[in-house]
């Protein structure tokens, strides 16, 4: 009977979903690497003390790791530090392991103590190129992963330019299997439809920090607003940037900052809006964009942002700018605007296909594949983990 495990960090809002619906399908347990407290998880950029509204831990069997780290945290490889994940792989009878990512030492952890137990392992991450890595960095990227990625049974990809990556990072195709990066569309669903009378509403979430070009959105909406001026925008954040953000708005009532929101009050939210736009100069997916063409919202996104190769480009789902053009930022609000404004928005059937390809049962798909596959032989006679022929030795 196989088992998955799952090594990932802390509890994570958009995670949590999935396990819920993985555990409905596979026999499965969840290992955490840290349980952060809210003021911890309000200091990865958000500036104040963060509580998401719903249960993290709901629905999926789940321990914590005995996190060894002198300075916790997601922001640093030694951040998570958890030398038992052995123990507690051979403990929950472990078949077949899945660690999210490599960007800190537990997930590297677990994949040593997989390989000593005979245990095949995979990988899920959500890397894409970027064109601010240094070039000697990138040169010792392409020499050592290929050698780190052979190491894994099966390796995950989220979307096009994470696969594009892995490709180009000695991932074989044989090795890839395709595991989207997806929200909870029973949760994540529309409302009542918004009607467009009283003005189109647009709506921008996330930290309020540099990466993400929260000033870009306003500085394009005001342009697209002299043409249009019953357009009104909602900035849903906090962050460092919140006193540029407060001082450029001042004068504009049209523009709300309404701070940090919950996952129920961020529905609804979405739910209150026409179109987001996610401005960032780099996102590796930006599960917002999922989040809103689940509540049945368009996308206006920058071409930064890798979820819009997936979810936006040439899908009738909204459009892309390039990023940092707030010139172009604001013709495409304004044609969304006018396109919204329409007697029949064109929007709907692009927005169902992507909901339908980008969702949890993808993923249970490939787990399902995964979990299929025998664990590799050591030798005559041994073709299993190892904490199974140990039970079994006389």
């Amino acid at each position: 009977m196989s088992r998955l495990g799952i090594v990932v960090t802390p509890p994570i809002q958009y995670y949590t979903p999935l396990f819920a619906y993985l555990a409905t399908r596979h026999d499965m347990h969840v290992f955490y690497g840290f349980a952060p407290d809210a003021a911890q998880r309000g200091a990865a950029g958000f500036a104040a003390p963060v509580d998401w509204g719903i249960d993290l831990l709901r629905d999926h069997p789940h321990s914590f790791l005995d996190n060894r780290s002198r300075n916790p945290g997601t922001d640093r490889f030694d951040g998570i530090d958890t030398p038992g994940v052995g123990a507690a792989l051979q403990r929950e009878r472990i078949s077949h392991l899945l660690v999210l990512g490599w960007q800190c030492r537990s997930y590297w952890q677990a994949k040593l103590a997989a390989a000593r137990l005979g245990i095949p392992t995979s990988v899920r991450g959500d890397s894409c190129h970027d064109p601010r890595t240094p070039a000697p960095k990138r040169v010792l990227k392409r020499i050592a992963f290929p050698l780190f990625l052979r190491q894994y049974r099966r390796v995950f990809y989220v979307g096009r330019r994470n696969r594009e990556y892995l490709l180009a990072h000695g991932a074989s195709e044989a090795q890839l299997s395709f595991f989207p990066h997806a929200v909870d569309q029973v949760f994540w669903r529309p409302g009542d439809p918004v009607p467009v009378a009283d003005g189109i509403r647009f709506l921008w979430v996330g930290k309020l920090i540099d990466v993400k070009r929260p000033l870009d959105a306003i500085r394009a909406f005001l342009r697209a607003r002299d043409h249009l001026p019953s357009m009104q925008l909602d900035i849903v954040g906090t962050g460092p940037l919140e006193g540029q953000v407060r001082a450029a708005i001042a004068a504009h009532p049209n523009i709300r900052l309404l701070g940090f929101r919950d996952q129920p009050a961020l529905r609804e939210l979405y739910r209150s809006s026409h179109c987001l736009l996610v401005t960032s100069e780099r996102e590796t997916w930006a599960l917002v964009v999922s989040a809103a063409l689940a509540c049945g919202q368009t996308v206006i996104a920058s071409d930064g942002v890798a979820s819009a190769a997936d979810l936006v480009e040439d899908r009738g789902t909204g459009a892309t700018y390039r990023a940092g053009d707030t010139e172009a930022l604001a013709c495409s609000i304004l044609r969304m605007a006018h396109h919204l404004a329409g007697p029949a928005p064109a929007f709907a059937a692009g927005i169902a296909r992507v909901n339908h390809d980008y969702h949890f049962r993808r993923g249970a798909q490939a787990v399902a594949e995964f979990l299929a596959q025998p664990a590799r032989s050591d030798g005559p006679g041994r073709t299993g983990p190892r904490w199974r022929t140990r039970r079994h030795a006389p």
